[in-house]
């Protein structure tokens, strides 16, 4: 088990995407697309869609204007194969101050 102390956070811009629904004043998430990366396979499946199914939006740490299709850069922090014991991050990638920062991570 990793404890989230030790843990580094590594962010995840593979392609995962959120399918949204805007219902009235209520946003949906109706599917989440994986692209069957290694990095996000346990043994519960994909971790981002386990997180996402679980919490929903409660998972997400950033702001953008809603759009049918949403993609996302992931962390978690914690050992993928005991899911309850770690937590997931998701931003959409259109987040300006992510987007900001991603950018200048990949610069240096």
């Amino acid at each position: 088990m990793v404890t989230t102390a030790q843990a580094d956070m590594v962010w995840n811009n593979d392609g995962h995407t959120l399918w949204l629904r805007l219902e009235r004043e209520n946003l949906q998430i109706v599917e989440i697309s994986c692209p069957g990366t290694d990095a996000c396979q346990s043994r519960n499946g994909c971790v981002v869609q386990w997180f996402v199914r679980l919490y929903g939006f409660d998972c997400n740490i950033g702001a953008c204007a809603p759009e049918e299709k949403l993609e996302i850069c992931w962390a978690l922090v914690g050992d993928p194969n005991y899911l309850e014991e770690a937590q997931l991050w998701f931003v959409p990638v259109k987040d300006e101050v992510f987007h900001a920062w991603m950018t200048s991570r990949l610069q240096t």
